[in-house]
């Protein structure tokens, strides 16, 4: 069964697409955290 966009709302799209962008942008951003807090880190010792 396919789902056109007219079967879905513009609030279900929305949620939908900040959804997958919250998805695809934690990672890294936890990534770029973890390496910077490493570098500082080792900085203070």
């Amino acid at each position: 069964m396919r789902i056109d966009q007219e079967d879905v709302s513009f609030e279900a799209r929305a949620h939908g697409e900040l959804f997958w962008i919250f998805v695809y942008l934690w990672a890294p951003t936890f990534l770029i955290l973890s390496n910077r807090l490493a570098r500082y880190v080792e900085k203070k010792k």
